[in-house]
């Protein structure tokens, strides 16, 4: 008897049971169609999985061409080389009883572009997070490692991206990848520092102030300061000073162990403020804070006095507030306190001036005097800041050398000066004075806002009511010495020249 065995793995039908096709590193999807897979190997080996072994021939394509599948009859995989395939796209076709298969896909096998953009590599940062931003190419994984830390994201559609990470203090190694559809990869590493300790920053006034009621005072307007700072992470990247609410100022970095001086020029009387901050290299900063009372004088119109300040000066400005309605008298009390701020700032906006509460130059010469120039009658006339008036002889500019007419303002107030010849023909052979007797300035000198003009005394004192001078207005040695004493900076002086339909003229001189 002739007994048939028929092996169930043989005769599970005559179709081809396909399980898995799978091209290089992608595993193609059984079904068809969809987005085209993309392939990083030039030369991808082919794979094909069955759940039985064919029993019918199986034949495999790229692109039309044929394949050499690899493989017993018994066995349920095949294998191919498929050679060398071009960047770009391709077809995959399987042929087979009851089988017909095509796939499209693409063979990619350049690496994605990634540029990381910040930070730059040595950089220092503070805080314990790192946000890492760059470009890639779009549709790529970009990934980021810190440590234990793993970060992974998308470039938007034009291939920026951004992530963050956290660090730790010290020295960081970030390690990136971009992976695209492929599966091709672009690593790379990033070395940073995290500098979390801010700087350390002490600042002083070089020549220590004596401490008066609690109050560190000073008798300069520019004191110098000295600024020590150190950082031992990252480093010094800056140092800014700011006075009170001004704008801040950069300040030169000291050589490593030294500290940093600079001079404040220019400050007020009053109570300063100055806050110094030092920054390092990782965006930290520390602060360090003065205050001291500056006081530099007592002569009334000399200085700018602000909050704060205190003295005879002071107590003069708050008679003259007071004289004129803006301050109470029991405020009077030589301490410019915020009653004094407030009325400084309410003749101010009276006057038109700039509202700030502080006695400028112009703030001071509105409660001071007031100059008036007739150089037909070769006469001066000072209006102090109570109304009262007095007259001066004067000698003027000849024809040769005019004095100016207009409005001007005091800008010099020079006791005992020196007279320095002006570059002009007429003082070519004159030689520097010094003050003294035979000085042609006298012993005052009150310099104007125009060139070289200016009041002052002269020793030739038989000039006066003449046109004498080279277009300064001279007086006697004794008048303009007392004329120095009740003027200031800022000082309106109005020279006519007394043909004028002005008002003024029949004011003084009637």
């Amino acid at each position: 008897m002739l007994l048939l065995v028929v092996l169930p793995a043989l005769v599970s039908g005559t179709g081809v049971h396909l399980k898995s096709v799978r091209l290089g590193n992608q595993a193609f999807p059984l079904q068809p169609g969809g987005q085209r897979l993309r392939i990083s190997q030039a030369s991808p080996v082919l794979h094909l999985d069955f759940g039985t072994p064919p029993l019918t021939g199986v034949q495999a394509q790229i692109d039309g061409r044929d394949l050499v599948l690899d493989g017993a009859w018994l066995l349920r995989r095949r294998t191919a080389n498929t050679g060398p395939l071009a960047d770009g796209p391709h077809e995959l076709t399987l042929h087979g009883k009851d089988l017909k298969r095509n796939w499209a896909f693409v063979v990619d096998t350049h690496p994605p572009a990634l540029k990381i953009l910040s930070p730059s590599p040595g950089a220092h940062l503070g805080g314990d997070r790192l946000v890492l931003r760059g470009k890639a190419e779009a549709g790529s994984l970009v990934e980021a490692r810190a440590g234990e830390a793993v970060v992974q994201t998308r470039p938007d559609a034009d291939g920026v991206f951004s992530l963050e990470l956290p660090i730790r203090h010290g020295p960081n190694t970030i390690r990136w990848e971009a992976r695209d559809e492929a599966g091709n990869r672009t690593p790379g590493d990033l070395e940073i520092s995290c500098d979390q300790t801010p700087p350390q920053i002490v600042a002083s006034l070089r020549d220590r102030p004596p401490e008066e009621n609690g109050e560190r005072l000073i008798r300069t307007g520019s004191p110098i300061l000295r600024i020590q700072t150190t950082d031992r992470e990252s480093g010094l990247a800056g140092i800014e000073v700011r006075v009170d609410s001004g704008k801040a100022r950069r300040v030169p970095l000291p050589a490593p162990g030294k500290p940093a001086e600079i001079r404040l020029d220019g400050l007020p009387d009053g109570l300063r403020k100055v806050e110094v901050t030092a920054l390092n290299r990782a965006g930290g900063r520390s602060r360090s804070q003065l205050e001291f009372l500056v006081d530099t004088t007592e002569e009334f119109g000399r200085a700018t006095l602000t909050l704060g300040a205190r003295g005879r000066d002071v107590e003069q400005l708050q008679r003259r507030l007071a004289d004129q309605g803006f301050l109470h008298t029991a405020d009077v009390a030589g301490h410019f306190g915020e009653p004094t701020r407030q009325a400084v700032r309410a003749l101010q906006e009276e006057l038109g001036l700039r509202v700030d509460g502080i006695a400028g130059s112009y703030t001071i010469a509105a409660l001071s005097s007031r100059i008036y120039v007739n150089l037909a009658e070769f006469s001066l006339v000072l209006v102090d800041w109570k109304g009262e008036e007095r007259t001066y002889p004067i000698a003027h500019g000849t024809p040769d050398h005019p004095t100016p007419t207009g409005s001007f303002v005091v800008a010099d107030l020079a006791q005992d000066p020196t007279w320095i010849p002006p570059d002009s023909p007429w003082a070519r052979e004159a030689q520097v004075t010094p003050p003294g007797p035979g000085n042609p300035l006298g012993t005052r000198w009150i310099g104007l806002d125009h060139g070289l003009v200016g009041i002052h005394g002269t020793p030739a004192e038989w000039t006066i009511g003449s046109r004498a001078s080279h277009g300064c207005l001279r007086m006697t040695v004794p008048d303009v010495e007392d004329l120095f004493e009740r003027v200031n900076l800022g000082t309106p002086v109005r020279i006519l020249s007394g043909t004028e339909a002005d008002p003024v003229l029949g004011r003084f001189w009637p």
